[in-house]
């Protein structure tokens, strides 16, 4: 096979700070690799080896921010989005007597996280590039939970589990039993029920026959429920005395209820003059 395919994996130009953390974290233990040599970067990747064409996701970051989601650490997903996508200068927060400005952040929306954990993942990949399995499962964890359970039952869930992920030992493509059954099991199990519940009811309106409604059904053998539709009794909605103010849904054949002299009125009332 030729082209992309082909070669097996593309070999993309990645920039410095990429080369330099390959270098460091493998060096001890495989004895040098191509970027790393003798204790020092090689030639050929001290400068960024990615050209104009080249995208890479997070380049935009700062490189503290970059450092931490390398090493592991906790950082705020929605913080990660580029500048045009961040609102406003954040919450203010006490640190050391002043008055400081939180980190900007995004909305916090499941499209705009799913926009932040591609950055959270392009950083990872272009340094740690067998990492990149365990990331696609664990965005497929998140997804799930979000199709099965809504929008905030994934982000509680994903919150928790990268906050698990301090621990070094813990595998980002198993998922966590503990997190799903307590953040997603519940929503789940409410959302059926509000689906459960809104089906009977849509069922049930739409087997109700709506000429009996208005009075006039002449069918011998009515395949539709004969029912009110306003208290589902045994008369028609043109003759219930609930909400007699309001038209039923059929829109014609109800009890005119306005008193004498009402506007719209087409009738009088009974005279006292006899």
């Amino acid at each position: 096979m030729d082209g992309y395919w082909g070669f097996g994996e593309h070999n993309h130009g990645i920039p410095l700070w990429a080369h330099e953390r390959r270098a460091n974290s493998h060096r001890k233990t495989f004895n040098g690799t191509l970027e790393w040599k003798d204790g020092a970067l090689v030639e050929d990747v001290k400068v960024s080896t990615n050209q104009s064409t080249d995208f890479i996701l997070g380049n935009h970051l700062s490189q503290r921010k970059r450092n931490k989601i390398l090493n592991g650490d906790y950082v705020d997903m929605f913080t990660l989005l580029s500048p045009t996508k961040l609102t406003g200068k954040g919450e203010k927060k006490s640190s050391f007597g002043k008055r400081r400005y939180r980190t900007p952040r995004a909305e916090c929306t499941f499209e705009n996280w799913l926009d932040a954990y591609q950055v959270f993942m392009g950083v990872i990949c272009v340094a740690y590039p067998k990492r990149s399995m365990d990331l696609v499962a664990y965005l497929a964890h998140v997804r799930r939970a979000h199709m099965l359970a809504g929008e905030t039952a994934a982000l509680t869930y994903e919150n928790f589990c990268r906050n698990s992920f301090l621990l070094p030992s813990t595998q980002w493509d198993l998922r966590d039993p503990n997190y799903w059954g307590e953040d997603v099991n519940p929503y789940i199990e409410k959302k059926n029920q509000e689906l459960a519940k809104s089906g009977k009811t849509e069922a049930k309106r739409c087997r109700q026959c709506w000429e009996y409604n208005r009075g006039v059904c002449s069918r011998p053998s009515c395949k539709y429920l004969h029912e009110c539709e306003r208290c589902l009794g045994n008369h028609p909605a043109s003759a219930c005395f609930k909400n007699k103010q309001q038209p039923f849904r059929g829109g014609r054949g109800y009890f005119n209820n306005n008193t004498r002299g009402a506007p719209g009125s087409s009738h009088q009332g009974p005279s006292n003059r006899q």
